[in-house]
């Protein structure tokens, strides 16, 4: 869920932390089948500096606590742009989105839900009118296997991509993106995208989810069977012969 920093309530970084603490992650992997790992970080599960924490759970006091701090009414009316016609993973959008608008109701957030076709809302997404996108729901997968194949595009408002449809501008935390994306080693890579994660985390514009998984059965007797777990996945077939 992308939260528009540059349109209230959401250019408050402790509203943007009082959604994250209004969700049941619990409920929402129920609602996967399985079909989904909770993941609540920029970097994929999978990907060198991927963390594995999970430091939100829902807590509704805490984010009453933090929406009254700032100064948010109960009964304050949020628009969701939620896509019709594109699935989220496991999950189809209008039920995922009506789950969040049953939990932020708790912490006493009105999410009035917008359908659109998946392609009006890109171009809404997309565009510099960050008035018309408060809060979207969307699904973004890496373009090549390296972790600053989302971070950049999370982290760096200059480079127009998703920090830049959701008005984030932190010139600090893009800087430490540019320099991990160069580091000299593995080792120091890894330390310092867990310090931009930690950032992201209470910072950043983000509520993410979880992250889909593609189960598949294999006979005993199969061999060279290989997923490519890109934004296209695929199996090769034509390397899979049997043992």
């Amino acid at each position: 869920i992308g939260l528009n920093a540059m349109t209230p309530p959401f250019d408050n970084p402790d509203v943007r932390e009082a959604v994250r603490y209004a969700i049941n992650y619990d409920e929402i992997m129920a609602l996967t089948g399985g079909d989904a790992k909770l993941v609540q970080e920029v970097i994929p599960a999978g990907f060198l500096g991927h963390t594995g924490q999970v430091p939100f759970k829902q807590d509704i006091a805490k984010a009453k606590a933090l929406l009254a701090a700032a100064g948010v009414p109960e009964g304050t009316e949020i628009t969701a742009l939620v896509p019709a016609d594109f699935p989220a993973g496991p999950i189809d959008y209008p039920t995922l989105a009506a789950k969040i608008q049953s939990d932020l109701a708790l912490a006493g957030l009105t999410l009035n839900l917008q359908q659109l076709q998946v392609s009006e809302l890109l171009n809404i997404y997309r565009s510099e009118e960050h008035d018309k996108k408060q809060m979207v729901f969307i699904a973004w997968g890496p373009d090549y296997p390296d972790p600053d194949g989302n971070m950049t595009p999370f982290a760096n408002y200059a480079a127009k991509s998703i920090a830049w449809r959701n008005g984030w501008d932190n010139p600090e935390i893009a800087e430490m993106v540019a320099q991990a994306a160069i580091a000299g080693s593995a080792e120091e890579r890894v330390q310092m995208y867990a310090e931009i994660t930690e950032r992201i985390f209470h910072e950043g514009p983000y509520v993410i989810l979880y992250q889909p998984v593609q189960t598949y059965a294999i006979r005993t007797n199969v061999d060279g069977f290989t997923f490519d777990p890109s934004d296209t996945p695929s199996v090769n077939f034509a390397a899979i012969g049997k043992k």
